[in-house]
């Protein structure tokens, strides 16, 4: 018979086992090694494009974009959409190239690079801005770790560049789609990163017309009704997830103080 006493005792001794996992220095550790070896290996082999066409795209970016561009923006539909001309009159007219391609993630990024002839360039800027796409398939730490390898490509290739990692940026519904997996994605490149030529900029506020919000009651009853409701943020397209002229706006003067700003 299972007296009171026994009982008792049983449940201290798994607190105490409790406690000693909790406040253990290899606590961190463990949690940074959580992550599913197979999702981790999704993210950081290099894969081609996602489809023929924007395979084919990638080839003819390649072959017939300038490759004497101080600034280069590298990243899925939402660089895609940058016109780097906007940019470029916002930067005086340095020359911006973007090799943004649509439905990019992180993998596709590392193909890229290896197959581009990085030796070929030599910006002053790269702004990378990728991981929305991972967020539909992958978890936030292998979205990490997919990040940090492209990370440590342009390091390495182009080492005397300042990279500017955008962070991945709000969306759906109240802005609160993938949340917090979207916040948790930039936490490790963040902390193996400290040197000055790695920024990573969060545009949330900038982006959100007032910050994060929940939208109007009005909004919510319109979008059960409606399939195209006009986007409550002057950012953000109907879809709420692919960005206006506005807000692109908002990030070439971003982008343009920071290239302006020399680094210490």
């Amino acid at each position: 018979m299972v007296t009171y006493k026994m009982l008792l005792q049983y449940v201290s001794l798994n607190m105490i086992a409790l406690i000693c996992v909790l406040f253990s220095p290899n606590t961190a550790l463990s949690n940074e090694a959580s992550c599913p070896e197979y999702a981790v290996y999704h993210t950081t082999t290099p894969q081609r494009p996602a489809s023929s066409d924007k395979y084919l795209q990638s080839i003819e970016l390649n072959e017939s974009e300038a490759k004497s561009a101080d600034i280069i923006l590298l990243g899925d539909s939402l660089t895609r959409s940058w016109k780097s001309k906007n940019l470029e009159k916002k930067l005086n007219g340095i020359k911006v190239l973007n090799l943004g391609i649509g439905a990019d993630r992180t993998q596709q990024i590392i193909w890229r690079l290896k197959h581009m002839g990085m030796s070929d360039y030599n910006p002053k800027f790269v702004v990378l801005w990728i991981g929305t796409n991972n967020l539909r398939t992958d978890p936030a730490c292998a979205i990490s770790e997919g990040i940090i390898e492209i990370i440590d490509i342009l390091t390495k290739s182009w080492n005397e560049s300042t990279i500017i990692v955008l962070e991945t940026p709000p969306r759906g519904l109240d802005f609160s789609a993938y949340m917090p997996e979207r916040l948790e994605i930039y936490e490790a490149a963040k902390e193996k990163y400290t040197d000055k030529n790695v920024l990573f900029l969060n545009v949330d506020d900038a982006l959100t017309c007032g910050g994060m919000r929940k939208f109007s009651d009005e909004y919510h009853e319109r979008i059960k009704i409606y399939k195209n409701v006009p986007s409550p943020c002057a950012s953000y397209k109907k879809d709420l997830l692919h960005l206006t002229n506005d807000a692109y706006e908002i990030l070439n003067g971003k982008i343009s103080e920071i290239v302006a700003s020399p680094v210490e």
